[in-house]
This record gives C-alpha cells, sequence and structure tokens, in this order.
C-alpha cells in the first residue's frame, strides 16, 4: 500500500510539472522535449530513485498517447546521483552544459539537491523537487521549486500532533548530520516551543552502533522521541530502542513512512521474522 501511494504521489508530481512545461515549450522547434530526471537509482537507496521513475513513467506515457504538449512528445533522461554531494554536483553541471533537458526533476535527497542547486542557479536550469524538504534547497535558489510542504511546515503538523492527540508535554529530539535531518530537528525544536511542550534533549546521530548506543543508554523509557534522519539511521535505532524493552513513543518524518525504512527494518532478524 505504502508502495502505490509512494508511486501515485510521484504521478502526482509529474502532473504538477506540465503547466511548467506549457510555459517553457514556446519557440522549440524540436518535435521532442527532453527532461533531466536525476535521483539515487544505483545504490542502496535506488528503490527511491525507481519510485520516482515509476511515477514519472506512468504519467508522460499518458501524455504522449494523447499526442505530448503541444504536440511534442516527452521524454526523460535519467541520472544518477549515487545520494552524494559530489555526484549531485557532476550531474548538474553535466545536464546544464549539454542543454538537452527543459528542466530537471529531482533530486531525492534534500542535501543532493542542495549542492546541484548551485549548479542549477549559475547556469539558470530550473529544477522542481517532490521529496528534498530541508528549507536551504530552494531558500535563495529563484531555479529550485518544490511542490510539497518543507520540514518547517511538516515539524509544526507533527508537533501539533504529539500536544493535541498524544498529549505530550515534553519531548527529546534525535537527528542525523545531513541537511534534511538538520532542517527537520530545528524545525521539531521551534514548533515545541510554540506547543509549549520541554525539549527535555536534543541528540545527533551519526549512524555510527557506538553513537545508537550511546544515545539510547540516555533515552527514558516512556519518553517521546521525534525522530529526524533518514531510513537506515532510524531503523537502527528503533531496533535498538525495542531490543531495551523501552515504551517510547517514536515519531517521525517521512523517511519513517517509506518502504526503504520497512526493508532497513527487515535487516535485523528479529523484525522480519
Amino acid at each position: 500500500m505504502k508502495k502505490m501511494l509512494f508511486t501515485l504521489f510521484f504521478i502526482l508530481f509529474i502532473g504538477a510539472i506540465v503547466t511548467f512545461l506549457f510555459l517553457q515549450i514556446r519557440g522549440v522547434k524540436k518535435e521532442t522535449i527532453s527532461i533531466a530526471v536525476v535521483g539515487p537509482t544505483s545504490d542502496d537507496q535506488s528503490i527511491l530513485g525507481k519510485a520516482m521513475l515509476k511515477g514519472i513513467d506512468l504519467y508522460l506515457d499518458k501524455i504522449n498517447r494523447r499526442g505530448g504538449i503541444n504536440g511534442k512528445r516527452v521524454k526523460r533522461l535519467v541520472f544518477d546521483d549515487n545520494n552524494d554531494e559530489i555526484s549531485a554536483i557532476k550531474t548538474a553541471s553535466r545536464i546544464a552544459d549539454e542543454r538537452e533537458a527543459l528542466l530537471v526533476l529531482g533530486h531525492y535527497h534534500s542535501q543532493t539537491a542542495a549542492a546541484a542547486g548551485k549548479i542549477y542557479k549559475r547556469m539558470r536550469v530550473p529544477a522542481i523537487t517532490a521529496s528534498a524538504t530541508a528549507e536551504k534547497v530552494t531558500d535563495e535558489n529563484d531555479c529550485y521549486f518544490r511542490v510539497i510542504p518543507g520540514n518547517l511546515f511538516v515539524a509544526s503538523f507533527i508537533v501539533n500532533f504529539v500536544n493535541k492527540n498524544l498529549r505530550q508535554s515534553s519531548v527529546c529530539i534525535v537527528s542525523g548530520k545531513d541537511a534534511y535531518s538538520r532542517s527537520l530537528a530545528k524545525g521539531f525544536e521551534n514548533a515545541s516551543r510554540r506547543f509549549g511542550i520541554e525539549v527535555k534533549n536534543r541528540w545527533e546521530f551519526s549512524g555510527e552502533n557506538d553513537d545508537a548506543a550511546r544515545i539510547a543508554s540516555k533515552i527514558e523509557t516512556s519518553e517521546t522521541i521525534l525522530m529526524a534522519m533518514h531510513a537506515p539511521e532510524a531503523a537502527k535505532l528503533v531496533v535498538l530502542l525495542k531490543s531495551m524493552d523501552t515504551e517510547c513513543r517514536i515519531v517521525g518524518g517521512d523517511a519513517l513512512s517509506t518502504e526503504l525504512f520497512l526493508n532497513e527494518l527487515k535487516k535485523y532478524p528479529l523484525e522480519a521474522s
């Protein structure tokens, strides 16, 4: 079900850029319009990139069966950023230099999107993301657009739920060290203050086992944890907390609702059984 919803989200994503393409193709003489799609398609997070492509392809097929946009067929050029900032910058430079793609869809993660965004801004290449939620991706970059809420909005929504539905008066925040995680953690902290919720502790998690053990040892049994990190790191910490028989409540961002998160949990024997 979650996989279907994830793909559907990217169908809506590609639908949102059709109007943008209508405006961009005026004066374009080519019979085929090219768009660049960039995301992780070959690394250990390739499941995310493949979901992007599936949603985009479903919608592009529909568009092309109806005659394209203004009579022009649309094709996608796929680029793999390996979920790595250096690869993202190289990919963005290649797209900008080749000048074949009219716009960029992606990148998937905030860290790679922010890095590539510097190239798109300098070379005036429009880019649209449906998944990179850190504010730094679009802040002060008039070439980068987002079709979903940013982390500050998401954090406020989650903290409101913790306050009104879970009726919690205090929380702890655990985040990763990348752009997405820190942005979401900052949003959690700011929103908690507005709702009068005490932030008892805030830790940054490196992803290493020793660091997970250090943080887990400081979390009280009945604590409410706001988790701001990517799926692999979150899965590692969740499994450790569960093995310690804690009764803490864990609430997280969109990364904890992906198929990748479920797959990461399945790597642990007790979770897979």
